[in-house]
């Protein structure tokens, strides 16, 4: 407690407390960090101040936030490489990556290369009194469930963070520009419309975690993950069929309700398959490996916030978003096979 007035302090002095109506508030990410940096304080000093040291090796402040500050710079190295590939790789300094195919695989070469570095340093780097945690966790590297697992978290809080970060654009692109490529005066005002999908994965995701304990995870998961495949397949056709309009010179913004609609039914199932599949994660596997598993998972799956968005912007260029969509939708399926073969068919690995 006694280090976290830390970030509201710096919060505030970077980004300042413009009124709610100035024209700067909306993106004034400072001022509402530091509300919840200060709700957090009240929360630490009320509710973590009674932690045993022994148990969980607190020495004293200083020494943990020197072990937070070390962990933090490991992070940010990471970030400086990936970001100096990223600008190596740039079409501005070479031409090996400017075809649309290519660009893709840059999104994919930039975030293999951040996970070896992180992981590299993580391994290397670290303090002594994490290391051994560190190698203690290394175990579920060797259970195969663990792969299998991060390939579904990744449908549901991969997909999520990753369409938290497209929606907006997609709508912007879909429905804001007349056919001749003008702004569309009456289009809907894409801040009104771009929080509801977020907000409804996001809220919805404890009602997973009720519903698995209830009817059981994999169940839950695979009747979310049909529904997210069709929903995907929907929003791809809508995605078609806009696209086309402009194409024709017409106007599409009557599209423009069930798009919104159909995204929201995805945000849906990748919240509750996110409640589904944190308590699968809990029941296959052991108490000291699940916490682990759910890190790494969890790790792997934030990348979709790069990649999804990435892979909408050069389907984009090409005027052909619904292929991302296709693509997620395939994915889906597979993860429908996957799903049902390891965890809910008659006589499957773990019965969850």
């Amino acid at each position: 407690p006694r280090a976290l007035p830390i970030g509201p302090i710096c919060g505030y002095a970077a980004f300042g407390g413009s009124a709610a109506g100035a024209d700067t508030w909306g993106g004034n990410a400072g001022a509402f960090y530091t509300v919840l940096c200060a709700i957090a304080i009240c929360m630490a000093a009320c509710g973590m101040s009674n932690m045993p040291a022994t148990t969980h090796e607190l020495v004293s402040v200083a020494n943990c936030v020197f072990k937070w500050l070390w962990l933090h710079a490991i992070g940010m190295l990471t970030t400086g490489v990936a970001t100096g590939v990223l600008i190596a790789t740039s079409v501005s300094v070479t031409s090996a990556f400017d075809a649309p195919s290519d660009s893709i695989g840059r999104v994919i070469m930039l975030v293999i290369v951040a996970v070896i570095v992180v992981h590299a340093l993580i391994w290397y780097c670290v303090p002594p009194q994490v290391k051994t945690k560190v190698v203690d966790q290394s175990v579920i590297f060797s259970n195969k469930h663990n792969y299998v697992m991060t390939y579904l978290y990744i449908m549901t809080f991969g997909s999520f963070i990753g369409f938290s970060g497209a929606f907006p654009k997609l709508l912007k692109d879909l429905f804001g520009y007349l056919p001749d490529g003008t702004v569309n005066p009456d289009a809907p005002d894409v801040l009104y419309y771009a929080w509801i999908g977020p907000a409804v994965g996001s809220l919805i995701r404890p009602v997973g975690g009720y519903m698995s304990d209830k009817f059981g995870g994999a169940l839950v998961t695979q009747v979310h993950t049909v529904i997210q495949t069709f929903a995907s397949v929907a929003c791809g056709i809508l995605c078609w069929q806009a696209r086309e309009r402009l194409n024709d010179g017409k106007e599409n913004l009557d599209l423009f309700p069930p798009f919104v609609f159909m995204f929201v039914v995805l945000f849906y199932c990748t919240g509750v398959g996110n409640g589904s599949t944190f308590r699968m994660i809990a029941i296959i596997f052991e108490k000291h490996e699940a916490a682990g598993v759910l890190g790494w998972s969890s790790a792997i799956a934030s990348f979709g916030a790069y990649i999804i968005p990435a892979l909408f912007g050069v389907a984009i260029k090409q005027k052909s978003p619904q292929t991302v969509m296709y693509f997620m939708a395939a994915y889906y399926f597979s993860c429908i096979g996957m799903n049902h073969w390891y965890y809910l068919r008659k006589g499957c690995e773990k019965p969850c």
